[in-house]
């Protein structure tokens, strides 16, 4: 009776390859990590949309790309799972992509500047005097001339 258990133990928690399809409403999703939920064990889907994955038979599945609702699917001991993913609609309103993250527009800081113009100057010795980017004229099609 204990070495039947044990055996039945064994093979519920063996690892198996799982393949499979992740597709949305209009065809395959490229791209789409595979991760097994407790694990670094993770695939990414191909062109067509299709994945293989080794983990245990009582394992649980995520599916998860940017712009679609993450998917949990259990195994349940399957060798094919195939996925539909659903859209997830994003509001982006005054969001400003920087290279290490995102942060609202009202957040975002910066050297900003600007000069009050007076009359016609000449941008040319405004910027020897180290107070221009050489190259950048603003407001004027007129190079050296501050309109």
């Amino acid at each position: 009776m204990v070495c039947v258990m044990l055996v039945s133990a064994y093979a519920s928690a063996q690892n198996i390859t799982i393949t499979g399809n992740v597709s949305d409403n209009t065809g395959p999703v490229v791209g789409v990590t595979v991760v097994v939920r407790g694990t670094v064990s993770t695939a990414t889907t191909d062109l067509d949309g299709n994945y293989s994955i080794t983990a245990p038979s009582t394992a649980t599945l995520t599916f998860s790309s940017i712009g679609y609702k993450t998917v949990e699917v259990p195994v349940n001991g399957r060798t094919r799972i195939d996925v539909t993913l659903e859209e997830e609609a994003y509001i982006l309103e005054d969001l400003v992509v920087v290279g290490f993250g995102t942060q609202k527009k009202v957040n975002l800081t910066g050297a900003v500047s600007s000069r009050k113009r007076s009359g016609s100057a000449d941008i040319t010795s405004h910027c020897r005097r180290g107070s221009c980017t050489p190259g950048i004229y603003s407001g004027s099609y007129h190079p050296g001339r501050w309109r």
